[in-house]
């Protein structure tokens, strides 16, 4: 009966019995995502495409692409945030983007007027 008792005492002094505990439960903090893609147009990248960020509450966030085309938005939390694309002469064009589960990559392909 000796270890029964003394297995018990250890166990609630762990906290395994529900005994007051001194730790704190943690919780993954938030995860961080990025949208990147690139801006096309007639068969090629447009440098200097506008690329903003419409909704959401990222909104009003503006890159603009690189000689290859290329934009990138990082450090963003899971949401639902809407995109849009605009280049001069060309038809802008708009897309809804969920993250959720990981990077996401959203290409454009604009058509001019």
């Amino acid at each position: 009966m000796t270890r029964l008792a003394v297995f018990v005492a250890l166990l609630v002094s762990l906290g395994a019995c529900g005994g007051n505990s001194t730790s704190t439960p943690t919780s993954p903090g938030p995860s961080a995502f990025s949208i990147g893609g690139t801006v096309f147009g007639n068969g090629k990248a447009l440098a200097g495409a506008t690329v903003a960020i419409t909704d959401g509450i990222y909104a009003g966030q503006i890159r603009d692409a690189t000689d290859a085309g290329g934009y990138f938005f990082a450090d963003l939390v899971p949401s639902v945030v809407t995109i849009q694309a605009s280049y001069d002469g060309y038809a802008p064009q708009t897309k809804t983007v969920t993250l959720s589960s990981g990077n996401q990559r959203v290409d454009f392909v604009l058509t001019d007027h």
